[in-house]
């Protein structure tokens, strides 16, 4: 019980120590700006019907913006409610969420459920009947998505294509 407290205590120092960071930072992005090209980024090239085209687009921006946002600057420094800090504590956070379903959607070429890949039209069950698994390669100068595989476990239903 005692290394599970030592270890929370060492994650919420290290989440305090980049709220810090953003208060005591002088960075030119602005967390609102780098949070809606995101949003933007995902809804012009990561939607339901995508090309690989789109994705690789949204990857590039992405990562452009991940490296961006640890330039992140606050108008507002002050330490307690403030909606500016929260925005700019999350937005990284959200850009790096973004970076995974967006790589695990290019390297995914198939279709599939909510996943449609107008170049890659059929599912592809020899292929990719597994799960995706995704690690951020996130250092200094690293931007990148690590994915790994899970095989999926068949229990009651053999996988099938929906026809409507």
């Amino acid at each position: 019980m005692g290394e599970i407290r030592t270890t929370t205590r060492e994650a919420l120092a290290a989440e305090r120590g980049k709220l810090d960071v953003l208060l005591k930072g002088s960075g030119s992005e602005q967390a609102d700006t780098l949070k809606a090209e995101m949003q933007q980024t995902m809804t012009d090239n990561v939607g339901i019907f995508r090309t690989g085209a789109d994705l690789q687009r949204a990857v590039d921006k992405l990562q452009e913006l991940l490296v961006r946002s640890r330039n992140i600057g606050l108008r507002s420094r002050r330490d307690g409610p403030n909606p500016e800090l929260v925005t700019a504590y999350r937005v990284q956070k959200m850009i790096k969420v973004a970076l995974c379903v967006a790589q695990g959607a290019l390297t995914r070429t198939e279709s599939r459920g909510g996943h449609a890949r107008d170049d890659h039209p059929k599912r592809d069950d020899a292929n990719w009947l597994k799960h995706s698994l995704a690690l951020l390669k996130d250092d200094v100068e690293g931007t990148g998505v690590e994915l790994t595989y899970k095989p999926v476990t068949v229990i009651k239903y053999q996988p099938k294509e929906r026809v409507y």
